[in-house]
């Protein structure tokens, strides 16, 4: 696992009740979801060869993270893996780009029950990576990184706010609803 100012990152214990979600903008749809592509477009578009940003620039800015994840091989799902027992990462909405919107609504032409909850467990949606960071160091870090501040982890060891323990909230900009990501 990689190794941010001293916090493994992929590991479940280092975020913290409290802290704001950092994301960091994605160079494309990276790696997420390439087979749908595959099948929801005869020709590839552009957008689907564009090589994925990798974020080794943040490893060594010595930066006051708790955590990070990347977002691929199961999009926003794999928050759980970061977060502290019984909390919910509350993702507040970005503005998604426009690739994703028209892999949306090509999959709804092609599969009349497609959700857009399968957009955010499938692709980045624009977010290449979660950076987890104590409230007081949120602003100066979404700078350091060229991210932005795009949530925050609620809950406390002390009160369960739901029956498996960790969750992923997002408001959806696709349908203006909020999901649930498991």
């Amino acid at each position: 696992s990689l190794t941010m100012s001293g916090v493994i990152v992929d590991k479940r214990t280092n975020a913290n009740y409290g802290d704001k979600l950092i994301c960091i903008p994605s160079s494309g749809i990276h790696s997420n979801g390439l087979t749908w592509i595959r099948k929801l477009f005869s020709e590839p578009p552009d957008w689907a060869t564009t090589p994925t940003r990798l974020y080794d620039d943040i490893v060594g800015k010595n930066l006051p993270i708790n955590a990070a994840m990347h977002i691929t091989g199961g999009a926003f799902g794999k928050i759980n893996n970061i977060l502290p027992d019984f909390s919910t990462a509350y993702f507040h909405e970005w503005d998604i780009p426009q690739c994703f919107v028209d892999i949306y609504e090509k999959w709804k032409e092609v599969d009349g029950e497609h959700s857009d909850k399968m957009m955010y467990k499938t692709f980045n949606m624009g977010v290449g990576m979660v950076l987890s960071v104590s409230p007081e160091h949120a602003d100066d870090v979404a700078k350091a990184v060229g991210g932005f501040i795009c949530g925050e982890i609620y809950g406390s060891a002390n009160s369960p706010t739901h029956r498996y323990g960790r969750r992923v909230v997002i408001e959806s900009k696709l349908t203006k609803t909020k999901i649930e990501i498991s």
